[in-house]
């Protein structure tokens, strides 16, 4: 019995792995699997560093790059992400510009009285299908403002003030 409990607990485990819930750190780039461990060491040291803007920082991974010898690959890389961070800068403008319309639309269908539930549903499933990253951004908008969480984890309700000191003021 003892014997399965354990192919158990490894066969849950491994499976965890496979599929990736153990996963919590991004990807190394790779041009540091062919380095020694000292490198990579100095080039997390590098990335981690608060003291320095992304500038400076760059131009320290570049001086870092031409004493191992890869600066041509930590260029290109460099000049990747600088392209996805463009990328997502651009479709975090367009979100921002589209979520006051979709945010009233949102609202119109919500507070509609003269519409059964299933005809805001439906409105509301349709809304959803065309603004995907909008509708996740009000929905979660209006979680984080509803009533049930606006109070603080300290058992105050919701930011009145407690009837002890309501006597006191």
């Amino acid at each position: 019995m003892r014997a399965l409990v354990v192919l158990l607990l490894l066969s849950a485990a491994v499976l965890c792995r496979a599929l990736g819930l153990g996963k919590s750190t991004p990807a190394v780039p790779t041009f540091l699997r062919d380095l020694t461990h000292e490198s990579r060491h100095e080039y997390s040291d590098l990335k981690r560093r608060w003291d320095l803007s992304w500038k400076e920082k760059a131009q320290k991974i570049l001086e870092w790059a031409d004493k191992n010898g890869i600066k041509e690959t930590v260029v290109e890389y460099l000049g990747k992400k600088k392209v996805e961070r463009k990328q997502q800068r651009k479709l975090f403008d367009e979100l921002l510009e589209n979520l006051p319309a979709v945010g009233k639309k949102y609202i119109s269908i919500r507070d509609d009285v003269n519409k059964t539930k299933a005809q805001k549903a439906a409105e509301m499933d349709k809304l959803r299908s065309e603004h995907k990253k909008e509708f996740k951004v009000i929905q979660y908008a209006m979680k984080v403002l509803s009533p049930r969480h606006q109070r603080s984890r300290r058992n105050d309700k919701g930011g009145q003030v407690p009837k002890e000191k309501k006597e006191e003021a």
